[in-house]
């Protein structure tokens, strides 16, 4: 007890000699850790030395060490409080930031679709974008437009029999553009458009016949842009393999997996007619073209040059599809590179070996200066290189 009174008597004597310049200073969180000795403060003696100031103060002020003490404690109440608005405040603008990442990837993709949708959307502005239209679509469909049936060099080599990959060309026959599209082919392809709509709800919105303004329409558009020729070409191949609304050519063959001869019986049924070729094979028809070769009736000669023509068609086609891979597996070991529309480049370079033979110095000057479909050099050509391109 006599030790209490004399404390309490210190300090009042201590509280006289003190000006406020020398004022307890109350040690705070954010002071250096630090004592005066060098050494770092541990833990225990900052509590010792808050609660010394905090006794001092209130000695000093009169206060009670209670009253302090609870002060001390509702301002960390409080700073807990006000950090845990500012919290909740960060949250809610969190949220507010994630709902409108939300809607603007959810408007980005809205927007993405609706751009897709647009350039699937094809517009259309005359009487073959129809047809058009109906080749992009059905060619998607692999059952009707089946790859490995339908090979892209098949199909490029037939463009180089036809027409040469001429747009505005014109037969004697009436055939027209890149694919020889005849008027009869023309009707056709309409007519299995139509049965498609009425029996599998395919989307056709051209006409249900063909008027004879709209024939003539159709074969000025045909040879004015090649996409028109080729997608008339395509259906009417589409047509000739279809075996429940079309004519089944070289279904059975294609069926005991023997692909090249069901394309040899499409590309023929395509030049000469399915009747006069379906279920038949190649060597079926040379033995029908001798047998009509040397009858003189007009009947036999029409079925004589038919079959003549037929078999050179097939045959120069499938040369043409063997060349146009030989130049693919040149230019893959490195003879020349594309920039672009390789496919294209290499139909005209398909074509212009017919025109070189054997000129091969003609033809390493063309391949050197193909600058027209934007050929690029890779390493200089040599004749070996264009031994593997001849040899078809």
């Amino acid at each position: 007890m006599n030790i209490e009174k004399a404390f309490l008597q210190n300090q009042k004597i201590e509280k006289r000699k003190r000006t406020k310049a020398d004022e307890p200073k109350i040690i705070r969180r954010n002071e250096s850790e630090i004592d005066k000795s060098g050494k770092p403060e541990s833990p225990g003696r900052r509590r010792f030395l808050k609660a010394a100031g905090l006794t001092a103060a209130a000695l000093a002020t009169g206060v009670g060490l209670k009253e302090i003490f609870e002060e001390d404690e509702e301002k960390k109440s409080s700073d807990l409080e006000t950090m845990a608005d500012k919290s909740s405040d960060l949250e809610t603008m969190a949220d507010k930031s994630s709902d409108l990442e939300t809607m603007a990837d959810k408007s980005k993709g809205e927007a993405k679709n609706s751009k897709k949708k647009n350039k699937e959307k094809m517009e259309i502005n005359n009487l073959a974008d129809h047809y058009l239209k109906a080749y992009l679509e059905l060619s998607k469909d692999s059952e009707k437009f089946p790859g490995k049936i339908f090979e892209k060099d098949l199909l490029i080599a037939q463009q180089c029999q036809e027409s040469r990959g001429e747009i505005d060309a014109k037969s004697r026959s009436g055939a027209l553009g890149e694919m020889q599209n005849m008027t009869s082919s023309i009707i056709d392809v309409t007519r299995y458009l139509n049965i498609l709509k009425r029996n599998t709800g395919f989307e056709w919105n051209g006409p249900e016949e063909l008027s004879k303004n709209d024939r003539k329409e159709i074969k000025e558009l045909i040879i004015q842009k090649s996409d028109y020729s080729r997608a008339f070409g395509k259906i009417y191949l589409m047509q000739l393999w279809d075996d429940k609304y079309g004519y089944s050519v070289g279904r059975r063959k294609a069926e005991k997996g023997d692909v090249a001869s069901a394309q040899t019986e499409l590309m023929g049924a395509y030049n000469a007619g399915f009747s006069r070729v379906k279920e038949k094979s190649l060597s079926e028809w040379k033995k029908l073209r001798e047998k009509y070769r040397y009858k003189k009736d007009k009947k036999s000669q029409k079925e004589f040059r038919a079959y003549n023509e037929v078999i050179a068609y097939v045959e120069k086609i499938f040369n043409y599809k063997k060349r146009i891979g030989n130049i693919r597996e040149a230019f893959k070991k490195g003879v020349v590179i594309f920039d672009n529309n390789e496919d294209y480049a290499v139909r005209e370079l398909c074509l212009k070996l017919d025109e070189a033979g054997d000129k091969k110095e003609e033809l390493k000057k063309y391949l050197e200066n193909f600058k027209r479909i934007n050929l690029t050099d890779k390493k200089k050509i040599s004749f070996r290189d264009i031994d593997i391109i001849l040899k078809s």
